[in-house]
């Protein structure tokens, strides 16, 4: 055992002194994760960790980073939604287990009428109130003295990062600066900035904002704090290295940098010259959607600052942005970028996924996608796929293999939300000149995919 800064840490076997067990004339002593009870008044940690305390409501447990969640009576988690039955929401709560159920009525005010609809996807804050190794975990998402929610429920808008256990469990303590040494929301709150926050025990944070750039911020500024293990003082730097950078950019996917006349009469060559030079992808890629946009508008030249109006052109099923018919196509829609992330179960896009993404928007489209409109949506989502690939050498069309063609989860969402090229995450430009002719087998097998799936269905 050893102590650091008025924090206890102990070790696998340790004799927990009476003195840092709490008591309460009328309360039973809970324990948490990572202490055993050895009849008759001994406690012996079983994992590594700090040593935690709560008098008030006389409970003692381990803080630990371990690897992997196990579920446990009064978790509060973030879960998604699998599945719909009769009574129950079957949901996930960590990658790679068997689902846990939520019952439909296990909510505020909740009848068979007025109970919440849920969808796939659908992220839903909740309660452990079952969790043995013989049963699947029950979740719940009203107190069961109370009859009210308490904060619980589902989880509109935002987004969804995965963090460790160990963080998880340190915003959750009762003074999350004092004893969980994390001030990095606190500051980001004293700056301005104006979010929503739920934090899951096992292992996840939601961030919500009225501001797509505020939610990247403090993601990245929590993520980072996490990773790196940083210090009060560190995470009040980095929060004033963020907030600095924290600055409008154009919508222009991080070619801008390419881009000459400093964003001012840009033209059809302008553009195709920029993803060349960034991408090392042929110049028609830039050159033919310009020559389409520009016929449209009815001019030879543009400012970049044109491209934040919305002409009216955008196919009305994107799978990141909102509805052409909602007014304005240029606003991500966090949403949908979360779905289409979630559609894949693993750390990569692939063509199945995208398929699966895009006939779920297909179908949700009302009024239905044209021939043309569908060509557009499929042709999207085959050149995410090309740009955000993990290869970068190609190959003969007979040589392909497109059902290992796939993208990283990490760069696809820092290209998709932060509009700038991932090279942090590991991107970089093409080895070799990528042709227009390149995007044809991939939308094929996207469109191949999407009806094997709708026959599946």
């Amino acid at each position: 055992m050893a102590t650091q800064d008025d924090r206890v840490f102990v070790l696998p076997g340790d004799e927990v002194p009476a003195s840092l067990i709490p008591s309460h004339p009328k309360r039973a002593l809970k324990l948490g994760p990572g202490l055993r009870h050895v009849p008759p008044s001994e406690l012996i940690p079983t994992v590594a960790g700090q040593l935690v305390t709560d008098r008030k409501k006389n409970s003692i447990w381990v803080e630990y980073n371990g690897g992997r969640y196990i579920p446990a009576v009064g978790d509060l988690v973030i879960c998604t939604v699998q599945r719909s039955g009769p009574d129950y929401y079957f949901v996930t709560i960590t990658d790679y287990s068997s689902n846990a159920i939520l019952p439909q009525l296990a909510f505020e005010m909740a009848t068979k009428k007025t109970r919440p609809q849920l969808n796939h996807g659908a992220l839903v804050y909740a309660r452990v109130c079952l969790a043995n190794r013989h049963m699947d975990p029950e979740l719940e998402c009203v107190s069961p003295t109370t009859g009210k929610a308490d904060g619980l429920g589902p989880l509109v808008g935002g987004m969804l990062y995965d963090i460790s256990l160990g963080m998880s469990r340190r915003l959750l303590m009762r003074k999350s600066v004092e004893e969980g040494k994390v001030a990095v929301l606190e500051e980001l709150g004293s700056a301005g900035l104006a979010f929503e926050t739920a934090v899951g025990r096992n292992g996840k944070l939601w961030v919500n904002s009225d501001s797509v750039k505020t939610i990247l911020i403090v993601g990245r500024a929590v993520k980072e704090t996490d990773d790196s293990n940083l210090g009060i003082e560190q995470q009040k730097k980095l929060v004033r290295k963020l907030i600095k950078e924290d600055h409008d950019h154009l919508r222009l996917m991080g070619y801008v940098d390419f881009i000459p006349h400093d964003g001012r009469n840009v033209t059809i060559q302008d553009f195709g010259n920029a993803i060349f030079e960034s991408t090392n992808w042929h110049a028609d890629f830039g050159i033919l959607p310009a020559t389409a946009a520009f016929g449209k508008l009815g001019v030879s030249s543009i400012n970049l600052s044109d491209l934040n109006s919305t002409p009216g052109g955008e196919h009305p099923a994107s799978m990141t942005r909102k509805d052409a018919s909602s007014g304005d196509s240029n606003t991500i829609d966090i949403t949908r970028v979360a779905q289409l992330l979630a559609d894949s179960k693993n750390n990569y896009l692939t063509v199945e996924s995208v398929a699966k993404t895009r006939n779920r928007l297909d179908a949700s489209s009302s009024p239905p996608l044209t021939t043309g409109q569908l060509a557009v949506a499929q042709g999207e989502a085959a050149l995410m796929l090309l740009l955000m690939r993990d290869t970068y050498v190609s190959l003969p069309v007979n040589e392909q293999n497109l059902t290992t063609l796939r993208a990283p989860k990490d760069r696809t969402r820092v290209w998709l939300l932060e509009e700038k090229f991932p090279t942090a995450q590991g991107w970089r430009p093409a080895e070799e000149v990528v042709q227009v002719a390149d995007l044809g087998p991939i939308n094929t097998a996207i469109v191949d995919s999407q009806a094997s799936q709708r026959a599946l269905s």
